[in-house]
């Protein structure tokens, strides 16, 4: 179900009307198939978006929130209510507290939204829980579900792009959706959520130290928190053996090249993947020398050597 940029001409940040041409099941999974002006074809998962009420043959609104290195899209259509950057009155639902992974305790403040999903906030000591309503600046939409905190809250720090952080692990908790994710703290005592399936470390003790950059979102001013890999080194090499290996011939590159994802283990086991387009791809077994680009998402970035 991948697209690909060149396909679609669509860019990165750039809104679009998009029409819906039909709702098609795959692997599973239900989505939207929508025809841009250019009149190619994209696809769209459909169940986070069950509240817009959308319907077959509507033109609808989308922003391509971002494009992957390997030339996926991700649209994100209009919300029927809110927009990015700007601060709506919310309704207060509830606090709980609930049992941290640290083996404490954490409180945890509910907002309402006029779709009826949850924001979730945990507290902190300069935050009291509202009566009925607060404001809330929202951050960014994804998947219909906001990321919104009040403007006054060490949640919305300004960062630079690449800005240097760092961050000391202060709350490991499940949130309202089952995810484990860290709350954290850096050196400007901005508070940041991330989460734990970001990090290559399986398990992160309390007020563990770890250097990190700010790297601005490409279409929003929102900012995600990328860690240093504790072992592998930006702009070094490194072996790694291919475990797996899948071609996509359904997403080729301007050479006809197609999408190969490989999996890929190191000298511990621990195992990584890279997306690429490989003319003349390795075979199971293999050692790859790679250059390792970084993290994005947690995510070791890897690059074939020359």
């Amino acid at each position: 179900m991948d697209d690909l940029t060149n396909k679609n001409k669509l860019k990165e940040g750039e809104w679009y009307s998009l029409k819906i041409v039909k709702h098609i099941e795959f692997e599973e999974e239900w989505y939207f198939v929508l025809e841009t002006p250019f009149k190619t074809r994209i696809t769209m998962l459909s169940e986070p978006y069950k509240s817009y009420s959308f319907k077959i043959g509507e033109e609808i609104q989308c922003k391509v929130d971002k494009v992957s290195c390997s030339g996926k899209i991700y649209l994100e259509p209009e919300h029927p209510f809110y927009k990015v950057d700007n601060t709506y009155s919310f309704e207060f639902m509830e606090s709980k507290t609930i049992e941290s992974l640290y083996g404490d305790t954490l409180d945890v403040l509910y907002f309402k939204d006029k779709l009826n999903n949850s924001i979730e906030i945990p507290s902190w000591k300069s935050f009291l829980a509202p009566e009925k309503y607060i404001n809330l600046k929202v951050l960014r939409i994804k998947k219909a579900q906001l990321i919104a905190f009040p403007e006054d809250s060490p949640f919305i720090t300004l960062y630079d792009d690449k800005q240097k952080l760092s961050l000391t692990f202060i709350e490991k908790f499940k949130n309202q959706t089952g995810d484990i994710v860290y709350l954290v703290v850096d050196q400007l005592g901005g508070l940041n959520i991330i989460p734990a399936k970001y990090f290559s470390l399986i398990e992160i003790p309390q007020n563990f130290k770890l250097n990190a950059i700010a790297v601005k979102h490409p279409t929003n001013n929102f900012f995600y928190i990328e860690p240093e890999h504790p072992k592998y080194k930006k702009g070094n090499t490194y072996p790694f053996v291919v475990k797996d290996i899948k071609v996509n011939r359904n997403t080729l590159n301007d050479n006809n090249i197609p999408e190969i994802s490989l999996i890929l283990k190191d000298d511990i086991f621990e195992e990584y993947k890279m997306v690429s387009f490989i003319e003349n791809p390795p075979k199971l077994g293999d050692t790859m020398l790679l250059i390792t680009l970084g993290i994005r998402k947690g995510v070791l970035q890897l690059q074939m050597s020359k």
